[in-house]
């Protein structure tokens, strides 16, 4: 397969889980059933009546009906196998997107021009006539037709994702309340919800509800698939993140417990890491003044993941040399971590900046001895999300995706 099929490939299969996606958010019915990849790309089962939904994006392509035959045939083979009662209670869709040649199918067709252009085929020099093979009479093939609904007009890639899929967001997810937040939020986390989907062998594994669905996805945090991140805009990203998780529209920022957990890759540089942890440092610490009571002071905490004992002694290193004041629960050389050094707040005598964890389980420790205060941790990862089923039940959790932890500065 050359690059140009390998793109349309993989563009097909992202405008088939977009139109998934729009399936069940623009659906009326809560608990209907949606099958993805099922008897078709989407299956959509609501009450006595079953929709079967096939999608053909072609925008490179001319329209040809041998485009969609195959597709009407699988159709077709489907209706056979129904008995008459539930034939009565299903309908097919196709949607199709193509560069031109729409106009060679009309609005309204009859039985001998879709036997013709739909039903049959030639294989080896020889005739195939389907509905024969499957012995399917007039009135049994009148019926699939009445079934059968073709749009050739079907929305782009472009326009489907930003003018109707971010308009469902917004009017069904109720914390979705601008484009910015569809886009960024609610629509990577919907896709995902899709692909999960998608990639599970049982069929039964393979469905889902709208209720169930939009419960799924109703949550404020980022979870960005690779591709998607690539194609955002890398400082509206930082702004968007910043407005919805940091920005508090008070004129000083509310005392809370904060703990930033940081993915560090292999290769990561000391001098961007030490500048990250400076800025998280400097942003999330109180102000300090004369007056400044003992019960206004906090600092951040950060703990850093994928990073080694030794590398990590050498950062505290350079953030000694650089005059940060902080703090790692360890009181003396050789001595066993105390949580209620780190629990404890900055005081005007020590005037810490920043508090180092060393693992997941000493967030646990420290905002156990932690009381009346809002404690909030958010996750910074690259490639693995930090586990939050051992945290602690009483904070909130948001993961966010990023390319480097340097990227925080842009974001802080």
């Amino acid at each position: 397969m050359n690059n140009r099929s390998a793109n349309e490939s993989i563009k097909g299969y992202s405008y088939q889980f977009d139109r998934t996606v729009v399936e069940i958010l623009d659906c009326d019915d809560r608990d209907a059933k949606f099958v993805v990849e099922g008897v078709e790309d989407i299956d959509i089962l609501q009450g006595d009546l079953s929709t079967f939904v096939q999608c053909k994006y072609y925008e490179g392509t001319e329209y040809n009906h041998s485009e969609i035959k195959p597709a009407i045939i699988a159709m077709l083979r489907h209706f056979h196998t129904l008995t008459a009662v539930k034939r009565g209670h299903v309908k097919y869709k196709l949607y199709g997107h193509f560069k031109s040649g729409q106009g060679k199918l009309k609005t309204h067709f009859d039985l001998d021009f879709m036997k013709k252009s739909f039903l049959s085929f030639k294989k080896d020099g020889a005739l195939c006539v389907v509905y024969h093979e499957l012995g399917l009479n007039d009135d049994e093939l009148e019926h699939f037709k009445k079934s059968l609904d073709i749009d050739l007009h079907a929305r782009t890639y472009e326009d489907q994702r930003s003018h109707l899929i971010f308009k469902l967001l917004i009017q069904e997810i109720s914390s979705c309340t601008n484009v910015d937040d569809a886009q960024l939020f609610f629509y990577p986390s919907a896709v995902t919800a899709v692909q999960s989907l998608a990639i599970q062998p049982d069929i039964n594994k393979r469905q889902i509800t709208k209720a169930k669905f939009v419960q799924l996805i109703n949550q404020k945090e980022v979870v960005f698939n690779l591709w998607l991140q690539a194609s955002l805009d890398r400082e509206k990203y930082a702004k968007v993140i910043k407005n919805n998780h940091f920005a508090s529209g008070a004129i000083k920022r509310p005392k809370a417990a904060r703990v930033f957990a940081i993915e560090v890759s292999s290769n990561f540089d000391l001098g961007n890491i030490s500048e990250v942890l400076a800025k998280i440092a400097a942003s999330f610490s109180h102000k300090e003044h004369i007056r400044t009571p003992q019960e206004d002071r906090y600092c951040p905490y950060v703990l850093l993941r994928g990073i080694s004992e030794t590398e990590l002694v050498a950062l505290k290193e350079r953030l000694y040399l650089s005059g940060l004041l902080f703090d790692d629960g360890y009181p003396f050389r050789g001595s066993k971590f105390r949580p209620a050094l780190l629990a404890r707040d900055p005081t005007k005598e020590s005037l810490y900046q920043l508090k180092l964890l060393g693992s997941e389980a000493e967030i646990v420790d420290v905002f156990d001895l932690i009381e009346g205060t809002t404690k909030k941790i958010y996750d910074f990862y690259i490639n693995l999300r930090m586990p939050n089923t051992s945290l602690p039940s009483d904070s909130s959790f948001t993961s966010i995706r990023i390319d480097d932890p340097h990227f925080l500065t842009s974001i802080f």
